[in-house]
């Protein structure tokens, strides 16, 4: 092999992998001085320079055997040995020892990959409609290949079918350099310790995180003085924190003396971390089975005996779990996965009682304006199906194929994050930012197959639930705001700090001496029965409804005359309104039923005036799908006897 065969071009660079955690580029310069270096954001300048350097043509063969050459000198026991060639084959080559060579990469055990034109395009007649068409659309956009360039095709497609290689395009390897993959790791334990059924049985496990967020690293504060000066060493920036009373000399305080402490109303109660560890619950390491439930659903996790049984039961252990002594419990359950390789436990989190929520929604047949019609739940049924990813593509063979999978789909944001870094790093004199790249820009936006597939039906769902903008009621800041300044100022035109500095929350320490709110009382109703209906962690509408019914008559019954009317009238339309979201018209149409015939009875003939006058009357049909009370019911039940 003559000294002017190591010269090595851009073109046909070769990148040698080896499982040492080393990425090599080997090259020789002009001087024939070989030299290696690591991967790092400068090797692409570099690399840059030395192709502006050699503008020389290159036997691609024989590059590959100085990589060879160098594979067998460098590689040092059991190792993985690879060669990527990158090359547009459109320079000469000698192939008279290509059989020696290709028994030379066989015998190391060298894998050989081509990265350059696509060697299985339309050129050859043998391949099928895909690649045909493939190649002859991508075609159109290049130029025409030498008789030099079909030469060393056949030359390479010859020697990758030898080793069994594996050749790529420029078109399918430049895609693959837009996305940024995190290091693989070796997985940990999070747990090991026994898991107790009873207090008889123990079994040791070892537990691993299957899922879990990938969080980004944290940003460093990095000194722009050191970066600039000749030794600019790690660069980073320590940060000491003092802590000083506010007083005239600013008296520094030890942080042992510090502790935290927390506002109640003007007073500030300090919590010492004495006082923080006295209300943890200390706990001991363990995985304890609580008792079993049934499962529908099977999950995944360990120990064969067990899992087989439990698998056979159909059950899953609902378990305490600590992973380290005095750390917070979690209550979680335990259900069984048999794999062919392998048989484990899955464990997953159960939420609390105290953490569950219960919210109650109006339904939609509370108002027959809000009922859907056949059609319309038809657009929204095709809309949906339309939508579904689990068919949004098609592979090659025309079968459709689930869109945006987990595993073939990168986070945009760690992404977008790790360009900004590489083109910082590429380019330290350019503080702009580049553009988003097309390949991260795909992940934000839907395929064209999909919005084609959409579009119709998205369009007819608009047509069928016409939306109108309801403008917002504008606030009168002119004249009233103005005046109102005026009147409640004083003499000197500014207004008191008591009025500006009002808080317009209902917010008082009334408010907090009130505790919370168990029962409708007769102070404040409708303030009562609103906080009672409005707790999410359970529906209490009907004990409400029922207290709110009792305190209504307590107080047209037990008023002054007329004195405690308007307060009842007020219950009376809240409960009604209410009534209506909750879809509960046969309550409050019996409620009325049944206080008309009381209040006549019992001296509250007036009261039922009052409501007539104001025309609350019963839900009618009309009003709630619910109801059987029609208008003319209404206005008869309103007519004294």
């Amino acid at each position: 092999m003559t000294k002017e065969v190591m010269k090595i071009s851009l073109l046909h660079a070769i990148l040698v992998y080896q499982t040492w955690k080393c990425f090599s580029l080997y090259t020789v310069r002009s001087h024939l001085e070989m030299w290696k270096q690591t991967v790092s954001f400068s090797l692409p300048s570099v690399i840059m320079q030395a192709s502006l350097y050699f503008n020389f043509d290159l036997d691609v063969i024989d590059a590959i055997v100085v990589g060879m050459d160098l594979l067998r000198e460098e590689s040092k026991g059991k190792c993985e040995k690879k060669v990527y060639l990158f090359s547009d084959l459109g320079s000469p080559f000698g192939n008279d020892q290509l059989d020696t060579i290709t028994e030379g990469l066989k015998s190391l055990e060298i894998q050989l990959t081509l990265i350059g034109p696509d060697l299985y395009g339309g050129d050859t007649p043998d391949e099928d409609d895909n690649a045909a068409s493939y190649s002859s659309t991508s075609v159109v956009h290049r130029k025409e290949k030498t008789s030099q360039q079909i030469a060393g095709e056949n030359c390479m497609r010859h020697l990758l079918e030898s080793l069994d290689g594996e050749t790529y395009s420029f078109s399918h390897v430049l895609p693959m350099l837009s996305y940024f993959q995190t290091r693989s790791i070796k997985q940990t334990t999070v747990f090991r310790g026994p898991l107790e059924i009873g207090s008889q049985l123990k079994i040791n496990v070892y537990g691993y995180n299957k899922v879990r967020e990938e969080k980004l690293a944290s940003w460093k504060k990095l000194s722009a003085v050191s970066q600039a000066s000749s030794n600019p060493d790690t660069m980073e920036v320590q940060m000491q924190r003092s802590y000083h009373l506010n007083d005239d000399d600013d008296t520094e305080v030890e942080k042992e003396n510090v502790a935290q402490g927390y506002r109640y109303g003007k007073t500030l109660v300090p919590l010492t971390k004495i006082d923080k560890d006295s209300m943890k619950l200390p706990t001991e390491r363990c995985l304890s089975v609580l008792c079993f439930a049934s499962n529908d659903n099977h999950a995944a996790l360990a120990l064969s005996a067990f899992i087989n049984a439990m698998y056979e039961l159909n059950t899953v252990a609902i378990v305490r779990y600590c992973h380290a002594k005095n750390a917070a419990p979690k209550l979680g359950f335990l259900s069984p996965h048999i794999k062919q390789d392998y048989e484990c436990l899955m464990f997953t989190a159960l939420p609390f009682s105290e953490d569950i929520r219960q919210f109650g929604f109006a339904s939609f047949d509370a108002n027959k304006k809000w009922i859907p019609s056949e059609e319309q739940q038809d657009a929204v049924d095709s809309l949906i199906t339309s939508m579904d990813l689990t068919n949004a593509q098609r592979d090659e063979d025309g079968q459709p194929i689930e869109a945006l999978k987990c595993k073939t789909t990168f986070n945009p944001v760690r992404q977008r994050v790790f360009q900004c870094i590489q083109h910082r790093a590429l380019n330290p004199d350019d503080h702009s930012l580049p553009d988003l790249d097309p390949v991260i820009a795909s992940y934000l936006e839907p395929s064209t197959e999909f919005k084609a597939r959409c579009t119709p039906q998205c369009t007819k769902v608009k047509d069928m639930f016409r939306l109108e903008k309801v403008e917002g009621k504008k606030k009168d800041i002119a004249a009233e705001n103005i005046f109102g300044k005026i009147e409640n100022s004083n003499k000197n035109g500014k207004v008191p700090r008591s009025s500006e500095n009002r808080d317009e929350t209902d917010f008082s320490m009334a408010s907090l001496a009130r505790g919370e709110v168990t029962q409708v009382g007769t102070v404040d109703p409708v303030r009562d029965f609103h906080v009672i209906i409005s707790k999410k962690d359970e529906d209490r509408f009907d004990e409400a409804a029922k207290q709110m019914k009792e305190r209504i008559l307590q107080l047209v019954l037990d008023s002054f005359r007329d004195q405690f009317y308007p307060k009842a009238l007020d219950c009376v339309k809240t409960l009604r309104e209410e009534a209506l979201k909750a879809g509960e018209p046969m309550m409050f149409n019996t409620f009325i039923q049944e206080t008309k015939e009381r209040l006549i009875n019992q001296r509250g003939h007036e009261f039922w005036l009052l409501m007539v006058k104001e025309n609350v009357k019963m839900i009618t049909e009309a009003e709630a799908t619910d109801s059987t009370v029609t208008e003319t019911q209404a206005k008869e039940l309103e007519m004294m006897e």
